[in-house]
């Protein structure tokens, strides 16, 4: 494994870079928001990641939709940081569309006669 420490004025300049050059709402600067948030994530610093995964899903959904396949990308990679920080009941939903359930449901196990269902 890199030095991930070391790695860190690399992605932020790499952040800086695109800002500049191709403004603050543009989706490769998602992009960057995204990888720095990961380097974050991987170092451990949860909390700090948090905000760049959070900027890069804003940008995502502004610029290229609710639906497209980048912005599902930034769901799953916040929501992933959300479980890695036990925060299942703060994810966050798209307006106009209502979670299920603030609970994670159980696993779904396969019983004897390999049916799928919540009780064995």
């Amino acid at each position: 494994m890199g030095n991930l420490a070391e790695a860190r004025p690399y992605y932020q300049r790499a952040l800086d870079i695109k800002e500049k050059a191709l403004g603050p709402n543009h989706p490769d600067t998602a992009l960057s928001l995204n990888n720095l948030g990961y380097l974050l994530q991987a170092m451990g610093n949860l909390a700090e990641a948090r905000p760049y995964y959070q900027r890069a899903l804003d940008i995502r959904e502004k610029v290229l939709g609710p639906d497209h396949p980048d912005t599902a990308t930034s769901l799953n990679n916040l929501g992933a940081l959300l479980r890695a920080m036990g925060s299942w009941a703060v994810l966050p939903t798209r307006p106009g569309h209502q979670r299920k359930s603030a609970r994670p449901r159980p696993p779904r196990h396969r019983n004897e006669r390999g049916q799928s269902g919540r009780d064995l």
